[in-house]
């Protein structure tokens, strides 16, 4: 039986999320029948904390950042979706598997922050709200190349939609 993968740190988390993966989506809203499917590719890398929009933050107790790449479809959209973001974090001094988080979408100004959490359950749970809302969300691998991931959206005026992701990294053949 394959072990699943253990983290002593948040940057092991991001190191072994690092690579290309296929996602598959499934949204639930709370009005009847409001569900969403979809599937794409994720890619996932470090980024160097000198370039600029890592420095445009302007955050000096950052330890890490990295780049996430999105495209994919979802049902009943006639046009393929695609993006990118940047997620930067600080760890808490005080306690060494949480911190703070900025993420910032691809031409995006405006800069979310939020905290994490490092379980030892090995699940990375990110948080970020604002006046508009609040996103709850949850990283964990099934096997060394299995990621599920649940985010829990829920707006200011009381709104609450689910989303569930597995995510497969794509292996290459060996030389």
């Amino acid at each position: 039986m394959t072990e699943l993968p253990t983290f002593a740190t948040l940057q092991e988390f991001w190191e072994h999320s690092q690579g290309r993966w296929a996602s598959q989506r499934t949204s639930h809203h709370l009005e009847p029948g409001a569900r969403q499917t979809g599937k794409g590719e994720l890619t996932i890398h470090a980024c160097d904390l000198n370039t600029p929009e890592v420095q445009a933050l302007g955050v000096p107790t950052l330890t890490m950042a990295v780049r996430v790449h999105w495209q994919g479809t979802l049902a009943g959209r006639p046009s393929p979706l695609q993006g990118q973001m940047l997620l930067a974090f600080a760890p808490d001094p005080a306690q060494p598997h949480q911190g703070y988080l900025w993420r910032r979408f691809s031409g995006g100004a405006d800069v979310a922050t939020g905290t994490y959490t490092l379980g030892t359950d090995q699940a990375l749970t990110l948080v970020m709200g604002d006046a508009a809302g609040r996103v709850t969300e949850r990283l964990w691998y099934a096997s060394p190349n299995l990621r599920l991931r649940t985010s829990l959206v829920e707006t200011a005026d009381g709104l609450q939609s689910t989303v569930f992701c597995s995510e497969v990294r794509f292996l290459t053949k060996p030389s």
